[in-house]
């Protein structure tokens, strides 16, 4: 069996990833009560997470929503600390995905800086190779087998700094005029409607609000619903841009 895990930041990367691995990939949300609740709990309680199996239940992968970009290194420090005392029996991550925001210049950069400066301070983990968003590491054992894992550092938008919701919406422009204009109208809205920054104080919550004024159009009816059933009304499939970018999703 071999697992997979994604750590994100929040609530939205969360939902949608689990609506797009299921939609376009085939996960399936077949694992329930107790077992479900015990997945994770890396760096505090502060972790949201979610287990998927593959069609053809030879592969898991975890979806897990740390809290906030703050929290994704804990996390990840936590995860390679359990990969490292794992046994082929015990729950081993082969793959680990960082799926976060390129918030700002040199965001990718600096992630890459960190995460291989901690794996090479850790002993007994050995980095076979790495590039700008892969790391290939062993773990060295005392006995006849090493464990190999990965890392994959996706920061999106790829080429501008932004968030994963400006991407989005990015994204279902270039498919639908219509729904461009939408876009336009709205976010000049949000731009404009509180002048004096008593409630959108931060460019963060500025980009939330944007993505939120789509929606409330787009779907009116679950506008006060929560936002996973708004996302789960789009086919996110369908999204050319998306799918390109989500290609690496394949290899899970």
């Amino acid at each position: 069996m071999k697992n997979g895990l994604i750590l994100c930041e929040g609530i939205t990367d969360f939902t949608l990833l689990q609506y797009y691995l299921e939609s376009v990939y085939g996960w399936k949300d077949e694992i329930r009560g107790e077992e479900q609740r015990r997945i994770l709990r890396f760096a505090g309680q502060g972790t949201k997470s979610r287990k998927f199996l593959s069609k053809d239940h030879d592969r898991t992968l975890t979806i897990a929503a740390t809290g906030g970009v703050s929290k994704i290194f804990p996390c990840l420090k936590d995860v390679i600390t359990l990969n490292k005392i794992s046994t082929p029996d015990d729950t081993f991550y082969n793959r680990i995905m960082i799926f976060t925001d390129n918030d700002d210049v040199g965001t990718k950069q600096q992630w890459h800086d960190d995460i291989l400066g901690y794996i090479c301070s850790v002993d007994g983990i050995v980095v076979e190779s790495s590039n700008e968003d892969r790391f290939y590491c062993k773990i060295k054992r005392n006995v006849d087998y090493d464990n190999f894992f990965e890392i994959i550092l996706m920061v999106l938008p790829y080429n501008e700094i932004g968030a994963l919701e400006t991407f989005l919406l990015e994204s279902i422009s270039e498919d639908d005029k219509y729904d461009a204009n939408i876009i336009k109208k709205g976010n000049e809205f949000v731009e404009n409607v509180d002048p004096e920054g008593r409630y959108l104080k931060q460019r963060r919550l500025l980009t939330k609000a944007k993505f939120d004024v789509y929606f409330s159009v787009r779907s009116p009816q679950e506008q006060f619903g929560m936002r996973r059933d708004i996302l789960r009304n789009i086919k996110w499939q369908n999204y050319e841009k998306i799918n390109d970018a989500f290609k690496i999703f394949e290899e899970f």
